[in-house]
């Protein structure tokens, strides 16, 4: 379970967050929605331990991120919105090398790299240069590497930005597949895309939670897409936290 608690985060003059959150319970999938700039990156920086808070906590299976930044990185496997791939290094490189990040014995690499190739559906790809693999492969490898060691949480930014339908379905089924066994936090700028795939949805926007609840409970708010729309609109391009 994560729970995130009056979270504050400046970046300079700009507030990111000022005073966010929520909770994310275990074996389910929770959803940050909001427009481009909301501050949902921020959030799930300070939640994977990589973003310190200057107010406020987040506790990731009862570790504080002030208290034990170390620890919750332990605890989380996270995926970044544009996950870079070093330069000629193949996608079991990758792996070996999130291996090595996670300090997982080197008698166990290859069994490891396995396990969550196979898990993310990108073993017929292992010998092949990261950086050329289309968007979705480099989407599953990238998790594939978050999972590496069998962290309890997940955090994972705009997951499914650039995929196109198909890959997009196999992406959804994935991700609720390993909600069955962990607490998964993602984030979103598109509403139906929330919907397909949350337990529950945290509406974020100019770094505030404005709305949260289950799917059904967002969804039985009078207007809701109406106002998700006026806080799109509402937020500046320029400026904007992420």
């Amino acid at each position: 379970m994560v729970v995130v608690d009056k979270v504050v985060r400046r970046f300079g003059p700009v507030m990111a967050c000022a005073g966010v959150s929520f909770a994310a319970p275990e074996k389910s999938v929770t959803v940050l929605l909001g427009p481009n700039g909301a501050g949902k990156s921020t959030v799930l920086g300070v939640v994977s331990g990589r973003l310190m808070p200057h107010g406020g906590d987040a506790l990731v299976e009862g570790a504080s991120v002030s208290a034990n930044p170390i620890g919750v990185r332990a605890l989380t496997g996270s995926v970044a919105e544009d996950q870079a791939f070093p330069d000629c290094v193949t996608a079991r490189g990758f792996l070996r090398f999130a291996c090595s990040l996670r300090l997982v014995p080197r008698r166990d690499r290859d069994a490891e790299v396995s396990r969550v190739a196979e898990l993310c559906s990108v073993t017929d790809v292992l010998n092949r240069p990261a950086r050329e693999l289309s968007r979705g492969y480099r989407r599953r490898l990238a998790l594939a590497g978050a999972l590496v060691s069998d962290p309890p949480v997940l955090v994972l930014d705009e997951p499914t930005a650039g995929l196109d339908p198909a890959q997009l379905a196999g992406f959804r089924e994935l991700v609720r597949s390993l909600a069955q066994t962990k607490t998964v936090i993602l984030s979103t700028h598109i509403l139906s895309e929330a919907e397909a795939v949350a337990d529950r949805i945290v509406v974020i926007a100019e770094g505030l939670v404005r709305a949260e609840g289950s799917v059904d409970e967002i969804r039985g708010q009078d207007g809701l897409e109406r106002a998700f729309l006026r806080l799109v609109e509402a937020t500046p391009a320029a400026e904007a936290p992420r």
